[in-house]
């Protein structure tokens, strides 16, 4: 009798443990019945994408996207020397060009630099181009442009005009060119042409 007293709050608390143990158990399960069903796909903002492990946003286009979404078919026409090296005329040339005038125009010149028969010298840097709302094509040229040119007043004359006619003629939202070299204003290139302001095209040398 001494034994079977002594043994039953043993009984009893081994009852109350596994009751306790139990109820929790219970209780989980509903808890976890009772929450929304989490998506099928997680989503992209909870994890780091591989790009953003490689330090690649993956928010910024590559070039060739850019260049996709931000460019448009420009018809050009590029004012070249002639095979008697006198007069210039005027090639069509149609490509893929920036959605603004002043990227259309820098890359008009530099499609110009790049032809065959061009007044510019190879390799003639183009640093920028702006438009003012008077329809100035404002041509900034890299520092070297002046001692590379061909000497000669003729060379110069090309030159001028070569750049003014390709871009008044591409594009009629431009009327006059100024050109600066290395960000400031010149007055010639060779010494043969006055510069210090805009110039209009000349049919004389154009056509």
């Amino acid at each position: 009798m001494a034994s079977n007293a002594r043994s039953l709050p043993l009984r009893v608390g081994i009852i109350a443990v596994t009751i306790t143990i139990g109820l929790a158990v219970l209780l989980l399960v509903v808890n976890r019945l009772g929450r929304p069903t989490a998506p099928s796909q997680p989503l992209i903002a909870d994890e780091p994408s591989a790009d953003l492990a490689m330090g690649v946003d993956p928010q910024a286009a590559s070039p060739n996207e850019a260049t996709q979404i931000a460019t448009e078919p420009v018809t050009l026409q590029l004012f070249l020397i002639d095979s008697s090296n006198r007069r210039l005329v005027a090639r069509i040339e149609r490509l893929e060009a920036p959605m603004t005038l002043a990227a259309k125009a820098q890359l008009a010149i530099e499609q110009l630099i790049n032809t065959v028969g061009s007044p510019l010298p190879p390799g003639t840097e183009v640093r920028e181009v702006w438009i003012s709302t008077a329809g100035i094509a404002y041509v900034d040229f890299g520092a070297d442009l002046p001692a590379t040119m061909p000497k000669g007043s003729l060379a110069e004359i090309h030159a001028v005009y070569g750049v003014v006619g390709t871009l008044t003629t591409s594009f009629p939202q431009i009327r006059a060119v100024q050109f600066l070299v290395n960000g400031r204003g010149v007055d010639t290139l060779t010494g043969h042409f006055d510069l210090a302001g805009p110039v209009s095209p000349h049919g004389d040398w154009l056509y």
